[in-house]
């Protein structure tokens, strides 16, 4: 091993030789430098499940101008200013969500009602379609989070399916995505429905024409280098994005608050004194953002106290360089509202037979020891 780079042979089908880099340096370069791509398998993935054409997977020129010329406006500073009032009111209806559910005074998985709520910001915000997530309306979500569900949790048939892809000619791959298997129904229904929208809004911004805020459909409606085929691609990846990541990240930390009173306790205090203008700041609300930003490296302020020297591992949440997420900012908002909505009105504690452990999928999952997706905690009313 030389500055935290070594070879390492694989036994899959044949023998493989993967390179593996834990240098920091190194690992910077990479992510920052537009010559490192997505494999063969990932690729092959990716297109299984959004589309050819993905921003995921373009690069170089391409990729440039699908970020800046068409995408990045709905994602800006300003745009997600302006959504402020509306994630506040997702917020207060996904902790009306967990009050009609009776949550409180229960032990409850409440990972899906976050990813409803995580969606239904893309759909009014972004996308200015409700899907009505939390009120449970959303085939759309239904699809999306049991197609998550199952390449999250995946067969060891489906691990070995994975291990294989790459090998995969891919004239023979867009042949066995018609196969009749569960799971390619499954996607397969996902992607007619995600198209049917992605036409229906399609359809409704040349109706409308040019709109004075950013518009993400009317954004490729408007451009004459994106077919209308390619737009439900496009939908597909930032509905999948905007949904699974966000909501996992905003589990994983309540789950950390859950795990820690005290600090959840000293974050209701903050919350409480910030509740007392009509708008909270959220911005300067110190020890929110810091749980926030520590939750990117699954690393909580109260560890970094700890007299022993932290060495388990850190996620980059938003990656960098080239690929850096395209909606950050509105990620971030997200959670800050949601956390001060949530904690706010409930105490949350972890139940007696707590398993959760992080497992790395698409995202990283949290799932109990018997290989269950979800986050279960005890909800009680803040007193």
């Amino acid at each position: 091993m030389f500055l935290g780079i070594f070879l390492l042979t694989l036994a899959i089908f044949w023998t493989e030789r993967r390179l593996v880099i834990s240098d920091p340096i190194t690992t910077k370069y990479i992510i920052n430098h537009p010559l490192f791509v997505f494999g063969p398998g990932h690729e092959k993935a990716v297109n299984v499940s959004f589309g050819y054409g993905s921003i995921v997977l373009v690069s170089a020129d391409r990729h440039r101008y699908l970020r800046n010329n068409i995408m990045n406006p709905s994602f800006s500073a300003k745009n997600v200013r302006a959504a402020l009032p509306t994630i506040r009111e997702i917020g207060r209806k996904l902790a009306d969500r967990w009050e009609a559910l009776g949550f409180p005074g229960n032990t409850v998985d409440i990972s899906g009602t976050l990813s409803d709520a995580a969606l239904d910001v893309m759909g009014d915000v972004i996308l200015e379609h409700s899907f009505n997530a939390l009120g449970g309306e959303s085939e759309v979500g239904r699809l999306q989070r049991t197609l998550l569900n199952m390449v999250s949790s995946p067969t060891k048939f489906a691990q070995l399916i994975d291990a294989a892809l790459s090998y995969v000619p891919d004239l023979i791959f867009r042949v066995l995505y018609y196969l009749p298997i569960q799971a390619l129904h499954i996607l397969r229904e996902y992607k007619k429905i995600t198209d049917d929208l992605s036409a229906q809004l399609a359809a409704r911004a040349r109706d409308e024409g040019p709109s004075d805020t950013p518009d993400f459909v009317g954004a490729f409606v408007r451009d004459d280098t994106v077919p209308d085929g390619e737009i439900g691609v496009h939908l597909r990846t930032v509905l999948t994005a905007g949904e699974d990541t966000t909501g996992t990240t905003l589990g994983w930390i309540l789950y950390k608050l859950a795990q820690m009173p005290d600090l959840q306790q000293e974050l209701r205090r903050e919350i409480q004194l910030a509740a007392q203008k009509e708008m909270p700041d959220y911005d300067n609300m110190a020890l929110l953002n810091a749980i926030i930003n520590a939750s990117a490296a699954l690393l909580f302020p109260g560890e970094l106290l700890n007299k022993h020297i932290y060495s388990g591992g850190f996620a980059l949440a938003f990656l960098g360089g080239p690929g850096v997420c395209l909606g950050w900012r509105l990620a971030i908002s997200e959670l800050q509202v949601f956390v001060v909505e949530l904690v706010g009105r409930f105490v949350l504690s972890l139940p007696e037979n707590d398993s959760v452990r992080a497992r790395v999928a698409m995202t990283l999952v949290a799932e109990s020891a018997d290989g269950k997706r979800g986050i279960p905690l005890h909800v009680e009313h803040v007193t």
